[in-house]
């Protein structure tokens, strides 16, 4: 009888002949197996919790490594063959540029491995995609806030460099003694293998249960292997839902006829007003509704910021259109939605749909205007949407060529700066505040009225501000472990307390703003909106920072509006969404709104009843494919395409979502999907075909029928202008 040993060994090595055409090969392939299925059990959602993903996983996992395997094997034996009675310069080149190859394709690998273990998601097509397109940005950003992780991929890129050479050559310097005759069956296991993957993953998609069977894809989708999803991703990229010709021209205002102008608009193109009214909005980074009078460790967290509400308007719905910054930042002044493609969409300098922002309504009349920003916003092309005849001002870091960013905190990153290349993190916002008060001192010495747009970066993760800064909320330093992508629950406290002190450093820029207009005798007759760009999590709702899921801490924003010449001073809980705010502030202004705006005018009086107003939410980034409508600021209803569920959520009574009462309320769920799906269906549309874009201004959005019933109606009284708006004249409802 045999040894158990003896016939273990001997199994193990007739499987090895199998996988691989040398022993080198069989132990590398099977390490890189049991590694790789050891590896994706680290996340709690792995391919383990079903029997379906199991043998799916191993599988692939197997397929891959044993396919990779046998690439390298015949690499490795077209590079000898190549190789041989050429020159050692020849040969050097040959090796250098194939090892610079193949260390590039273990760079994105690991890359995606390091996503999966940060967030429980590897790298999709998306996320490829946009470091493409902001590649220079990304390094500056990893350079400047995160050196040990640049450190790590230095020294994984450098460990590559030197074995691949050495695996090229162990790859084919033995093979099996009997070879020859194991090249059919090896064969044979190799499509073994493919037709129990192809089968595995068939069988998926048989599942009984909706709630596994979205549970299974999206472990496969996600949390299996690199190469599986990249690939899923980019079948639903290509694959994705069929955008249908079928807008009703009767329900779209059509184009004037004339060319667009290149020209730059003169400040002075006609006189303004007597008394015309000055404009400024100040968008903050990350600024989360519930900031706005809190108090933390004892001290006001927005002192400045509060007292500016206590004398205006504080909006208490408030929602950003998405959660990450070049969708939601446009919005503020082009009242357009977001969602333009099925993809991630980039500006570009020559897109062809309509865009009317708030300052080419107001440079034609006499206004002076400006973009002054601590952003960065080459960012996604977002400044290709902002550059138009009309800004006569458009100061931001790529414009700049400002000196100093951050240079206390990373040399590489004031090097950037200093060398006049792209500068992809910010400006302080001390340096745009100071900016902001000189281009207005001129203006107002110049006797002309102005609109200003600024952006505060501040408080964007890591939350860096100068040294000089006051920090009164401790501890907040972060540790190594703490990224954008995620940190430890543990260190919720410190990444908070280093949130609150970014913020308050805000605060500090729009205290001096508002002495600044008040010295110059501005202050009262400005309409002046500070509002959150978008919000933050802090491992609410199960993440953490933003750009991803539209949850309530990252979409619901502080908004505040301080107009004592045109408001009285009031909370108002009527739904409002960034795209409301250029046709509510030309409204309180008594200019009309534009067709070219998809928001409304809040002020008005045929403004929707408040639980009857609809507000949408579109999220499209590395983490996260997501749209979200909510009905009258309470019923929210979030269709995630990234992992195929619905949920309906009452964020009044639960603003962590914790509760799904899609079963609860079905008939509420189904007219809210249908529609957020019109919403969708025809913002494709439009910017899907030309005959629209090119014709027509684009569609409203959808609206809630009068005859619907509404599980619980919230009314709520609309804000009040003073004596001196334009709207005393109509009471509002």
């Amino acid at each position: 009888m045999k040894n158990p040993a003896f016939q273990a060994k001997s199994t193990i090595q007739r499987t090895a002949r199998l996988i691989a055409p040398n022993s080198f090969l069989a132990i590398t392939i099977i390490t890189a197996i049991f590694a790789e299925l050891v590896f994706v059990g680290f996340c709690d959602e792995n391919i383990y919790t079903s029997p379906r993903t199991t043998l799916l996983g191993i599988s692939f996992v197997t397929f891959f490594w044993v396919t990779v395997g046998w690439s390298l094997y015949f690499l490795g034996c077209f590079y000898k063959r190549i190789t041989e009675g050429v020159s050692r310069f020849h040969r050097l080149t040959f090796c250098l540029v194939v090892t610079t190859l193949l260390c590039f394709a273990v760079l994105l690998y690991s890359l995606s491995w390091f996503l999966f273990f940060q967030s429980g998601r590897f790298a999709n097509f998306e996320t490829w995609r946009f470091i493409t397109f902001n590649f220079h940005h990304l390094w500056t950003y990893v350079v400047a806030a995160e050196p040990i992780h640049l450190f790590t991929a230095s020294i994984l890129l450098l460990l590559a460099f030197t074995a691949i050479p050495f695996v090229l050559v162990r790859s084919t310097s033995k093979t099996w003694p009997d070879s020859n005759r194991l090249v059919g069956r090896q064969f044979i296991a190799w499509m073994v293998l493919w037709l129990t993957l192809s089968w595995s993953w068939i069988n998926l998609s048989h599942e009984d249960s909706v709630h596994r069977r979205v549970h299974d894809t999206r472990a496969v989708k996600h949390r299996l292997h690199p190469t599986m999803t990249l690939y899923t991703s980019h079948l639903e990229s290509r694959n994705g839902q069929v955008i249908t010709d079928s807008l009703a021209n009767n329900s779209l205002v059509r184009l004037p006829r004339q060319t667009v102008s290149t020209k730059r608009v003169p400040i002075k193109s006609s006189l303004p007003k007597p008394n015309a009214p000055s404009v400024i909005f100040v968008a903050i980074e990350s600024l989360r509704h519930d900031t706005i009078h809190q108090w933390h460790q004892g001290q006001e967290v927005l002192p400045n910021i509060n007292k500016l509400a206590k004398n205006g308007i504080e909006f208490s719905r408030a929602y950003s259109q998405s959660t990450h910054s070049d969708y939601a930042d446009v919005c503020l002044v082009s009242s357009l939605y977001p969602l333009r493609t099925q993809g991630h969409y980039y500006y570009g300098p020559h897109d062809p749909y309509p865009r009317t922002l708030i300052y080419d309504i107001l440079a034609p009349t006499g206004y002076a205007t400006a973009i002054i920003s601590s952003q960065n916003e080459a960012w996604g092309g977002m400044d290709h949407f902002l550059e138009k005849p009309s800004l006569h001002t458009f100061y931001h870091p790529e414009t700049s060529r400002a000196e100093t960013t951050f240079s206390e905190l990373d040399t590489g990153f004031a090097h950037e700066v200093r060398t006049g290349g792209l500068v992809a993190g910010k400006l302080t916002d001390e340096h745009t505040t100071s900016k902001a008060i000189e281009w207005i001192e001129a203006q107002v010495q110049a006797d002309r009225p102005f609109f200003l747009s600024m952006n505060f970066q501040s408080s964007h993760f890591p939350y860096l501000i100068s040294e000089d800064c006051a920090r009164p909320f401790q501890p907040a330093s972060l540790a190594p472990s703490v990224s954008f992508v995620e940190y430890p629950k543990e260190q919720t406290e410190n990444v908070r307390n280093a949130y609150f002190n970014s913020i308050h450093e805000c605060d500090r820029q729009i205290g001096h703003l508002a002495a600044a207009l008040k010295r110059l005798g501005r202050l009262d007759n400005t309409i002046l909106v500070i509002t959150g760009e978008n919000g933050e999590s802090f491992h609410e709702c199960g993440t953490v920072t933003h750009a991803r899921e539209p949850v309530e801490p990252a979409i619901h924003i502080a908004c505040i509006m301080h107009a004592p010449n045109f408001l009285k001073p009031t909370i108002e809980d009527y739904p409002f969404e960034h795209v409301d705010l250029v046709p509510s502030v030309l409204g309180l202004m008594g200019r009309p709104s534009h067709p070219n705006f998809q928001g409304i005018n809040v002020f008005s009086t045929d403004r929707p009843l408040p639980d009857h107003r609809l507000t949408f939410c579109h999220v499209n980034s590395c983490f996260a494919r997501a749209d979200t409508i909510l009905l009258g600021g309470r019923w929210k209803l979030t269709d995630d395409q990234s992992t195929q569920a619905t949920t309906l959520h009452d964020v009044i009574d639960d603003p962590l979502q914790s509760e799904n009462l899609i079963d609860q309320y079905p008939e509420l769920a189904d007219q809210l999907k249908q529609l957020l799906e019109e919403y969708r269906l025809d913002q494709l549309a439009y910017y899907h075909f030309p005959n629209y874009h090119l014709t027509y201004y684009p569609p409203q959005p959808p609206t809630w029928p009068s005859t619907s019933p509404i599980p619980v109606n919230s009314p709520s009284a609309p804000c009040q202008p003073t004596a001196d708006s334009p709207l005393n004249a109509s009471p509002l409802r």
